[in-house]
């Protein structure tokens, strides 16, 4: 497949994903997914950027068509388990004694976590999705 010679033109503040558009129309938004170590895995950084990435190609009206593509040789392994691991591990560890290690609590506060991350992804509007990786 031909690559296109299309120029964007990314903005800063983003370390999880790049995000920009096209220089000669601005018609077209782009995010990469750009954690290729980690397959593109979704760490806390990529939840919180990926949303905002999207919300501020949203301001642009000129954009119609959003490509999402990553780095590297994978496009996303999902949600990166070293960062589950890490901030529900200790959670999910019971502690003799601690009221924190109610089994349902636990249970709760993980449930709690998941449903931010998805409100973060459900706030990207899904008629400017196309996500597209090809090497």
């Amino acid at each position: 497949m031909q690559q296109s010679s299309m120029q964007f033109s990314f903005q800063p503040g983003f370390t999880a994903v790049n995000v920009g558009w096209d220089d000669t129309t601005g018609a077209i938004g782009h995010i990469v997914l750009n954690r290729p170590t980690k397959s593109n895995a979704f760490d806390s950084v990529m939840w919180r950027e990926f949303p905002a990435a999207v919300r501020l190609l949203q301001q642009r009206h000129e954009i119609r068509v959003l490509v999402i593509s990553a780095a590297g040789k994978n496009f996303c392994a999902g949600l990166d388990l070293a960062y589950l691991t890490d901030t529900f591990g200790s959670k999910m560890q019971q502690q003799p004694g601690n009221s924190s290690s109610c089994p349902a609590r636990m249970h709760y506060a993980f449930r709690e976590e998941i449903l931010q991350m998805q409100v973060g992804r459900a706030s990207c509007s899904p008629s400017l999705l196309s996500p597209s990786h090809y090497r």
